[in-house]
């Protein structure tokens, strides 16, 4: 690994603050509850319509997505229910920038999530948004909690976590 990391200009590893800006577990888990803040309506007089449970269940949910798939936003947005094999719990993501689909390993609360959520709004297509909108949504949720957020963050979270298991750097790319 170390003739990896130097490879790639990442030598002198020694601790996580030289690694990519990255986004902890606890960051993810407050901008899931900003997410909620966020909508709650400021006067106590108003409730929270189906359109804002709708927007917080679906953010949330992408949050969740960013965090376990490593997945650009693009790709994400695209994604829909169909593209899980649900038994073998794989995604297949398609990715646009090489053109190619990418099987992705889910967890089985994240299909859990996903097909509750699909199956209560009925659509096969949870994240349908551009990924500006996404990135914007993303990007003021992080102001919310003080964090200079970026959607890559979540990919780094991943390939970081992933170099901490034993993987090589070209596996991981």
């Amino acid at each position: 690994m170390t003739n990896d990391l130097m490879y790639y200009g990442l030598k002198d590893l020694k601790n996580l603050t030289e690694l990519p800006k990255h986004i902890s577990f606890r960051q993810k888990e407050e901008l899931k509850l900003v997410v909620v803040q966020f909508f709650k309506p400021k006067n106590k007089k108003n409730k929270i319509t189906k359109k804002h449970n709708f927007l917080i269940e679906r953010d949330k949910l992408f949050i969740e997505f960013l965090w376990h798939t490593g997945g650009r936003v693009k790709d994400i947005c695209q994604l829909r229910l169909s593209s899980i094999d649900i038994q073998s719990r794989i995604l297949k993501l398609y990715i646009h920038k090489s053109n190619r689909f990418l099987d992705i390993p889910l967890d089985s609360g994240l299909i859990l999530d996903l097909t509750e959520f699909c199956s209560k709004y009925k659509t096969d297509t949870p994240f349908k948004m551009t990924s500006a909108n996404a990135w914007c949504s993303i990007k003021k949720y992080g102001s919310l909690i003080n964090l200079r957020l970026h959607t890559h963050m979540f990919r780094h979270r991943l390939a970081i976590f992933i170099l901490e298991k034993g993987f090589t750097i070209p596996n991981i790319t």
